[in-house]
């Protein structure tokens, strides 16, 4: 039967009724229990957990109404149905006083055996419902629990009634900060009963700037009670209880409570469902960067064609009319500053070609020490000046293309050139290029005090250049702008540099890092993977 693993306590003192009362129910398929005492049918239920007690009203130790209420107040056995049974007390005023004591039924001997039996059957099927109703609660209340979105939950008047972990979590109110944060304690219970208001501090606009909304959206709901209508926000900020704000997204949806209502009853409440908008709007600005660099990559990219098209034209004509004109002087000495104007467009186009990774290179396996040594023979460095040198003896080769590895060195060192050369002068200054062999072991990732354009170098095996000056440094606003293109803070620069040296790394799977703050100097180090020999 349906029935064969339904378990069933029989409480009587009366052995033939306990017995004959056991018999019919096993003859049904249930599993019986039988007690005799009200300290017996407490322990067995607390022991066992039935499925339904049927409970004799008089008994010789605790009457059967006080069983009930008992059992009914105990958490344990509290969801147990429980029926009286007498043969004496069968009054109306007996039965209310039963079931005033929590009994879910009340039966009088004699009874009739097929009616005994249903509604035996229909005990178990209520017991069912509930219990199916309890099981679906749960399931509903870890759902919420783990969901990713805050939920909250008010009552009609727009107190808290249900707060998920989530919700919680995006308030900052951890097991560790509640009770520095007006004593709300881990469990949601301590919200509860709290104007939602007062919970949740709206503003409009996600910037945290605008003007705050504490009954704004949930207020005008709170008051308008003829709308099944969800209010959405898409832009919002959360006021925290730090007093800090993160940006949300939330949707306020009336809760409906009986479906055959009119436009003018009340509500049963709202629920509030917020959505942490702070990784989203990170990869948001993180895929419009990526994309403004594509977009200046390609706009560079066909500038830097048309430039070298037109200066290969304008050098060659040039340097034709020179060889026409002569002896001429003053008409060469023109001629000479057009080509070396040409000139220097060209080498800016192929710094552009560079930054675009679209210029020709032929790799070779070189150590970056020896283009250090190489740059600073030139007269890049001013007199006066003294460029440190800490170069790693054992550095392992790079695998890139030489005029390029010049280009990395050059553009790092006159950026710290230049950077020294703006600072105060009663500094001294200071500029150190050192090498290293760098293995990451794991992804490593940018450092809080760093800036870079990615998020970790991937493992492996790199050559370490780091060009340290402790010049002016770089304002916060202008560090995220570093490696734009024609981005520059000086009157005479192009703005290449750092671009260049990106655009360069990039093709060879390198990565950049900026160190740097106003009056503290700036630090680029640049990894290059590492060419291991053998």
């Amino acid at each position: 039967m349906s029935e064969a693993k339904t378990t069933l306590l029989v409480t009587d003192d009366d052995p033939q009724i306990r017995f004959a009362t056991a018999r019919q129910l096993r003859a049904e398929g249930y599993t019986v229990l039988e007690e005799e005492t009200g300290e017996g049918c407490l322990r067995t239920a607390r022991q066992r957990h039935p499925d339904l007690i049927l409970l004799d009203v008089v008994l010789p130790d605790v009457e059967g109404p006080d069983v009930c209420r008992r059992l009914k107040q105990d958490p344990r056995t509290e969801d147990i149905p429980i029926v009286l049974v007498s043969g004496t007390r069968v009054t109306s005023s007996d039965q209310a006083i039963g079931l005033e004591r929590l009994a879910d039924g009340y039966i009088t001997r004699p009874y009739d055996k097929t009616e005994f039996l249903a509604r035996v059957r229909a005990m178990l099927r209520i017991r069912a419902a509930e219990q199916a109703l309890r099981d679906q609660r749960e399931r509903l209340r870890l759902i919420l629990a783990h969901i990713g979105d805050a939920v909250v939950a008010t009552d009609e008047a727009g107190r808290v009634s249900f707060v998920n972990r989530s919700a919680r979590s995006l308030l900052g109110l951890d097991a560790g900060t509640l009770e520095a944060a007006g004593g709300v304690g881990a469990a949601s219970e301590p919200l509860v009963g709290r104007p939602v208001t007062e919970v949740l501090r709206i503003r409009r606009g996600g910037d945290g700037h605008a003007e705050e909304t504490d009954v704004g959206i949930l207020g005008e709901l709170l008051r308008r009670p003829g709308s099944t209508e969800a209010s959405e926000v898409h832009a919002a900020s959360l006021l925290l209880p730090t007093g800090d704000t993160r940006p949300v997204s939330l949707v306020v949806t009336p809760l409906d409570m009986s479906p055959g209502r009119r436009a003018t009853d009340r509500f049963g409440g709202f629920v509030i469902v917020l959505r942490d908008m702070s990784a989203f709007l990170e990869a948001q600005k993180g895929l419009i960067e990526r994309s403004r660099q594509e977009v200046a990559r390609s706009i560079t990219a066909g500038l830097a064609h048309n430039i070298n098209n037109l200066m290969t034209v304008v050098i060659g004509n040039a340097d034709h009319l020179a060889d026409s004109i002569g002896n001429d002087p003053g008409l060469y000495r023109w001629i000479r500053d057009i080509l070396t104007s040409a000139h220097r467009a060209s080498d800016l186009a192929s710094e552009m070609m560079m930054y675009t990774q679209s210029a020709i290179v032929r790799p070779v396996p070189l150590c970056l020490n020896d283009t250090v040594r190489d740059t600073l023979t030139t007269d890049l460095v001013p007199r006066g000046l003294h460029v440190e040198l800490d170069l790693a003896l054992d550095l392992e080769d790079a695998h890139l293309d030489p005029s390029q590895a010049s280009t990395v060195v050059y553009n790092l060192i006159r950026n710290a050139v230049e950077a020294v050369g703006d600072a105060s002068p009663q500094r001294r200054s200071r500029i150190v290029v050192s090498t290293r062999n760098i293995r990451f072991d794991r992804p490593d990732p940018t450092p809080g005090a760093e800036f870079s354009h990615v998020d970790v170098i991937p493992p492996g095996g790199y050559v370490l250049l780091a060009v340290e000056d402790n010049g002016t440094g770089m304002e916060e606003e202008t560090r995220p702008r570093i490696f734009e293109p024609f981005y520059t803070t000086r009157f005479q620069g192009r703005g290449m540099g750092l671009a260049v040296v990106l655009g360069i790394a990039r093709q060879y799977a390198g990565v950049i890092r900026v160190q740097s703050a106003p009056e503290r100097g700036t630090t680029v180090r640049i990894y290059l993977p590492a060419q291991r020999s053998g």
